[in-house]
């Protein structure tokens, strides 16, 4: 078994996240993207585990067998899965960028 350090962490973002933080304004919350890039870097499963049970729809479709989600501030998170390609590649793929608590919500079924 390699060491955190050996082995190799890829942090994928959906189109509309990259295109976010290339857009201008709201500063904070683009800093708050990056360090969480950062982090999930270091450590994929920084985030916060969600149990199957709780799991939308459009996740399980994708076939994905963990999930994860992110806070970045107050308002905003972000759901992802890691995903082991081999014994020294890890993925982390962001599925969702909830910029309000409202969308995260709606998507979640708590609202």
């Amino acid at each position: 078994m390699l060491s955190r350090r050996e082995k190799r962490v890829i942090v994928q973002g959906p189109l509309e996240l990259q295109a976010y933080l290339d857009s201008s304004g709201e500063e904070d919350l683009k800093a708050g993207i990056r360090e969480m890039f950062q982090v999930l870097q270091a450590n994929p499963a920084a985030g916060e585990h969600v149990r199957r049970k709780l799991w939308p729809e459009k996740y399980v479709k994708q076939g994905i067998n963990n999930l994860f989600r992110y806070r970045i501030g107050d308002q905003s998170r972000v759901a992802y899965t890691v995903v082991y390609r081999d014994a020294t590649t890890c993925i982390v793929r962001i599925l969702d960028f909830f910029k309000t608590h409202k969308e995260y919500e709606r998507v979640f079924g708590y609202g």
